[in-house]
């Protein structure tokens, strides 16, 4: 194979891959955590962690489900930093509850800050734990470990809503361009969980 040959190719790759400026601070959640009662569930705030460059927009984004096991009306963001839990008996909660366990999802940083990273997107969770006593006025919040899912592991996945697919492109020129193959019966998601 020429040098020029595997000259285009590199470009080619790094080109669609988007390489940028530096890595991406990641979204962080150890500011202090207040919940209130409303006339159907709770509120759960959260304040900006100092030092977090990241802004309101980016958390005001995010995704949330109940984890399995916790049962409510609706859960919802509604805010930056702002989590409103509804349920069908608000009296009966302030008796006291199990706790109430939910999974954040943050999307990839790029656009919100400015930086970059190579390769796809980039996705991020966390667990958000309410607990409810019954010797207690005020419901407790806590957050978990972030969970950090890089380029390919995360939402790039083809077949998982990521856009992944110009990276895949790249990496595929270039094992062409090279005569490098990855073995074919491996699929991406083995592949992933084997660097994670």
């Amino acid at each position: 194979m020429s040098r020029h040959a595997l000259a285009l190719a590199i470009v080619l790759a790094l080109s669609l891959t988007e390489l940028g400026c530096g890595g991406c601070p990641d979204p962080q959640f150890s500011g202090h955590s207040s919940t209130s009662w409303t006339q159907s569930g709770l509120v759960v705030r959260w304040e900006a962690t100092p030092g977090d460059d990241i802004p309101d927009a980016y958390y005001a984004k995010a995704w949330v489900k109940p984890a399995p096991g916790t049962t409510v009306k609706s859960v919802k963001i509604t805010g930056p930093r702002e989590l409103t839990i509804e349920v069908d008996d608000v009296d009966r909660l302030r008796q006291g509850h199990s706790p109430f366990v939910f999974q954040l999802s943050y999307p990839d940083q790029r656009g919100y800050v400015p930086c970059g990273h190579p390769g796809m997107n980039d996705g991020f969770s966390t667990q958000l734990t309410v607990a409810v006593l019954p010797d207690s006025p005020t419901p407790t919040a806590t957050f978990g470990e972030l969970k950090v899912s890089r380029g390919a592991c995360a939402m790039g996945i083809p077949g998982e809503g990521g856009d992944g697919d110009a990276t895949l492109m790249a990496i595929a020129l270039v094992g062409a361009t090279l005569r490098l193959r990855r073995r074919p019966t491996q699929p991406m998601a083995d592949w992933c969980r084997q660097r994670s």
